[in-house]
């Protein structure tokens, strides 16, 4: 019920970094009936044109996720997915892949996926259930270079309720993001390292341990700043 609101509220709480920890903050959002293939391919396009080896990308996918019966691919579902050609018609790790690897900055992934969705509910031989860990596995090789945030295990749903109104992911990660609670170190500043194990930690107690974030990092990228709190917060 919710992906749209998840992108809204990571949109406004990454507003609050302009003049802060980043001189400017552009963003692209596609909620509801925007989320369309092509929209969000071609926000992908253009973050990869616009982004240059000062700056930090940051891509917020939420919605249904599956695996593909045959290869074992992710695929997110856009807006406009059609059951019968999902090859066609969803966003798979190709191309998040091809278009994220060719970003010239440091580059975050966050998805926040529900892998049971209605969509696919009596699509025969569908599984349901995707290893979110392989896949940031995936994004996170040399050759791309992407932070992943993923928000639970190939073997677990991912979580949200009406008294959040958001996935529980999401509201951990804009928690993280909007207070000090992930300045662990008290330096007005949360690292990379820091919003992990926040958010990690903030997912397991609102859903009772049910549901596990994965966070992978490639090798080549150490832990940096990415965002600035506020003193007051």
């Amino acid at each position: 019920d919710y992906p749209a609101k998840d992108a809204r509220d990571f949109v406004d709480a990454l507003k609050t970094q302009k003049g802060a920890l980043y001189k400017d903050i552009a963003f692209r959002l596609l909620p509801d009936k925007k989320a369309t293939k092509d929209a969000i391919l071609d926000g992908l396009d253009w973050l990869e044109h616009e982004t240059t080896s000062r700056d930090v990308a940051m891509v917020f996918l939420a919605g249904h996720g599956i695996k593909n019966t045959k290869d074992g691919r992710y695929q997110f579902l856009p807006h406009d997915a059609k059951p019968g050609r999902l090859n066609r018609t969803s966003i798979d790790t190709s191309d998040l892949k091809k278009f994220l690897g060719a970003v010239s900055g440091k580059v975050v992934l966050f998805m926040d996926t529900c892998h049971s969705g209605e969509l696919m509910a009596g699509a025969r031989g569908t599984d349901t259930l995707q290893d979110t860990a392989r896949i940031a596995n995936e994004l996170a090789e040399a050759e791309t270079g992407v932070i992943v945030f993923a928000s639970s295990k190939g073997t677990q749903l991912s979580v949200e309720k009406k008294r959040w109104e958001n996935g529980a992911f999401t509201e951990a990660l804009v928690e993280g993001i909007s207070s000090r609670k992930a300045d662990f170190t008290k330096d007005f500043f949360v690292s990379i390292a820091e919003l992990e194990v926040f958010v990690s930690d903030t997912v397991k107690k609102l859903t009772q341990g049910t549901q596990t974030p994965v966070t992978t990092k490639p090798a080549s990228v150490e832990d940096f700043k990415v965002i600035r709190v506020s003193k007051r917060n």
